[in-house]
């Protein structure tokens, strides 16, 4: 939110005896850089899920604040090394990574990856965290 501070102005001559004014008002408003990354809150994260549930099951949430205000703190999460046919996506608004192909644990039992949340300030900011997967036998 933009910081939004009236000052009342006083003006005083050096006559004797001094005459003064106090009716002149001056607003300053305060608008918001992008001055900070996002901050992942509690990192590294790290998950279990069973092989057999179903896609789209949630897996873990991650998630980062900014300390700035508007568009400068509104982030949208994604996938690092993640590359084609990786069985976990995340939704870029929430941070909920979800299961996005069947899992087979005899095939693969971990994973292990990162997550980048930018702000959608100009220029913006980036941070990123580690998740680790373990696939569960069932």
């Amino acid at each position: 939110a933009n910081k939004e501070f009236t000052l009342r102005i006083r003006a005083q001559d050096g006559g004797r005896p001094p005459l003064s004014n106090i009716s002149g008002l001056v607003m300053v408003q305060v608008l918001d850089v992008n001055d900070n990354a996002p901050i992942f809150v509690s990192t590294p994260f790290q998950a279990t899920v069973l092989e057999n549930v179903p896609v789209g099951y949630s897996v873990i949430h991650v998630q980062a604040i900014d300390a700035d205000s508007g568009d400068n703190a509104r982030l949208a999460y994604s996938l690092l090394e993640a590359g084609a046919g990786f069985p976990l996506a995340i939704n870029n608004s929430t941070g909920w990574i979800v299961v996005a192909s069947e899992l087979d644990r005899e095939a693969v039992d971990f994973y292990s990856f990162g997550v980048e949340a930018q702000d959608q300030g100009s220029p913006p900011m980036a941070s990123s965290a580690s998740v680790s997967v373990t696939v569960l036998d069932v």
